[in-house]
């Protein structure tokens, strides 16, 4: 028996492929508008004689790979956190405390452990807090990925200076708006947390793609030089980055969701994250500058 398989049958076997194509396809993201958000960043220390002085100190230290020079300017009370890459969730979160508190100016009351830490959590929290500062340092930044059994001296060494050196390549401190009193490097930035967290559902991006203008941007409708143009983005202002878009576009664009709805590029970088790792310093009893935190940051 002959079956008939003629262009009528041919056009919907062509039309059932086509849609089991569009299926398997993920929606494309909705885009919507959202009010812009101004980040601020409290820079006024940044001029404080003493704790420039501090910082230079600290990068010869680097330098040289003196780390006993670092320990030598670390608080009592220092702490490691560890901060979350979604800028909507209080930062930070602690992940070593010191033994006891220590009285520091500028300092309110000592930070508590986060009532979601798990028990293995808690017990590393316990077990750090018997540390002196320069272990809890060390012990703090190093080595998360690295069987305890494998990690030596050198590395947690290693370690610590690394991230100190990351963070004195800023150059301009400020306050952070999560830990009174602190001074730190980078500045942190401060905005509304309700608000950012809408404009990721608005723009329809994960929370931790949210970042900050650093310069004026302007946005184009298609990533070419040549093109039209879509929007500016104002320097200071928070930053919807499409990272799904990254790998279809030429090098050194970035597709940005618009406060209008819809998407624009941008090859000019000028983008920050809104939860940056870096340290940060209080004054002593003393009136003395000294480093109080270490802030990592985890996806």
């Amino acid at each position: 028996m002959n079956f008939y398989c003629g262009p009528h049958l041919a056009s919907w076997k062509a039309l059932f492929i086509l849609a089991a194509s569009l299926h398997a396809q993920p929606a494309l993201a909705q885009h919507k508008p959202y009010e812009p958000l101004p980040v601020t960043y409290d820079t006024s220390a940044a001029a404080d004689a003493d704790l420039r002085a501090l910082i230079e100190t600290l990068r010869g230290a680097v330098s040289r790979q003196d780390l006993a020079s670092v320990d030598a300017e670390l608080a009592p009370s220092l702490i490691v956190y560890e901060c979350d890459a979604d800028p909507a969730k209080a930062c930070p979160e602690v992940t070593a405390a010191p033994a006891a508190p220590v009285k520091i100016t500028g300092v309110a009351k000592p930070v508590k452990v986060s009532k979601t830490a798990s028990a293995k959590a808690e017990a590393r929290l316990a077990a750090l807090a018997k540390l002196a500062p320069a272990q809890r340092l060390r012990t703090g930044l190093c080595c998360r990925d690295v069987p305890v059994q494998h990690i030596t001296r050198a590395m947690r060494e290693e370690a610590v200076l690394g991230f100190i050196g990351a963070a004195l390549e800023e150059e301009t401190p400020g306050a952070h708006p999560d830990l009174a009193g602190a001074i730190c490097l980078p500045a942190w930035p401060a905005f509304d947390r309700a608000r950012a967290a809408q404009i990721a559902v608005n723009a329809d991006i994960e929370n931790a793609n949210l970042r900050v203008a650093t310069t004026d941007l302007t946005l184009r409708e298609k990533p070419a030089k040549d093109a039209v143009e879509a929007a500016k983005i104002r320097k200071g202002d928070a930053v919807a980055f499409v990272s799904d878009a990254a790998d279809s576009l030429p090098d050194s664009w970035s597709a940005i969701a618009l406060p209008a709805g819809g998407v624009g590029y941008t090859d000019q970088g000028g983008l920050a994250d809104l939860t940056p790792a870096g340290l940060c310093f209080v004054r002593d009893a003393a009136g003395n500058w000294k480093i109080s935190a270490a802030i990592q940051r985890h996806s």
